[in-house]
């Protein structure tokens, strides 16, 4: 049995030796000319590995530059955007500077028109007030002329005309009196008796005399529209206010309200200052006014001058109304 086994081991151990001597072959031995074409194709690896190492970082080196120029070229695009923003914002400061300049220039100027619209209006009011004094003075000095024109004619009637026109005289200085309890002024009241006294038909300039024809189909009443009370509700303030309307134009003629009557149009601002002439039938009486305001409720609203103008025979001061005829001058 052992010698069986010794046997084998011999056996596997010729059978391992070719295998081993396979796996481990001898090295040959190179001549002198191989060691030199060997050594040069070395050489050539060598230099082939240099080139392609060379390149490679020439390659490197360019994505270095490219990436460096594009850094430098995005440093540069900002540099050149900041420089935009500065310019930008530098040009809106001045902007803003020259508009504040504008504005205080425009606060300037508007303080001097302020100025002299202030200077124009109290020269305009002064101008008024002494308007007012002269024709004050001048209705004065009418009814005076008119008080001995009156006292002359009644020398001149019979003694029964004589004794009516006093008569009349005297009923239109109680119906002036009582005026003046419910509101009016003494001068309106000298006025109001003064129409009710004969009188000769130049004696007022705006008054015209005409044929009695009976009823008028407008009602009339009176309110105190005059330069010295306060006109900035009227209907045509702003229109009045205007520049360039000739506001001393407004103390020509007597005031009146107006409303849409006898076919002459719905009240609107160009009516404002337009001249109406209103005639009471029952005296035959008429007078030219301008238009101021708008009335409310149908008809006109004269000033007491105007009313008082075509009440020759005192009965609108009466009743507190009287029915006219209007049309426009």
């Amino acid at each position: 049995m052992r010698l069986a086994l010794l046997l084998l081991s011999l056996l596997v151990g010729q059978l391992a030796a070719p295998a081993a001597a396979a796996r481990h072959p001898r090295k040959r031995m190179l001549l002198p000319q191989d060691q030199a074409d060997q050594a040069q194709r070395e050489a050539q690896q060598q230099q082939a590995m240099l080139a392609e190492q060379r390149d490679w970082e020439a390659r490197q080196q360019a994505k270095i530059a490219e990436w460096q120029q594009g850094e430098a070229d995005k440093l540069e695009e900002i540099a050149d955007t900041h420089a935009v923003r500065e310019q930008q914002q530098e040009a809106m400061q001045l902007r803003e500077a020259a508009q504040m300049a504008q504005r205080e220039q425009a606060a300037e100027v508007e303080q001097q028109q302020l100025a002299d619209k202030a200077r124009q209006a109290e020269r305009e009011a002064k101008e008024a007030v002494a308007r007012k004094a002269e024709k004050d003075a001048a209705e004065a000095a009418a009814e005076a002329a008119d008080r001995a024109a009156a006292q002359a004619d009644l020398a001149a009637l019979p003694a029964s005309v004589a004794a009516a026109a006093a008569e009349a005289a005297a009923a239109a200085e109680v119906a002036a009196v009582q005026a003046i309890a419910d509101g009016g002024s003494q001068r309106d009241s000298r006025r109001r008796s003064r129409h009710a006294q004969p009188r000769g038909a130049g004696s007022d300039p705006v008054i015209s005399r005409g044929a009695q024809s009976g009823q008028g189909g407008v009602y009339s009443t009176y309110h105190y529209y005059a330069p010295a009370y306060e006109t900035s509700s009227l209907y045509c303030a702003n229109v009045f206010q205007a520049p360039g309307y000739d506001k001393a134009s407004l103390l020509d003629l007597p005031w009146t309200a107006y409303c849409n009557n006898d076919g002459l149009g719905p009240m609107s601002l160009e009516k404002c200052g337009r001249c109406l002439r209103v005639t009471n039938p029952a005296t035959g009486q008429s007078v030219m006014m301008k238009v101021v305001d708008m009335c409310g409720q149908g008809g006109i609203d004269a000033d007491p001058k105007g009313f008082n103008a075509i009440d020759g025979n005192g009965a609108g001061v009466r009743d507190g109304h009287m029915h006219t005829e209007i049309e426009w001058c």
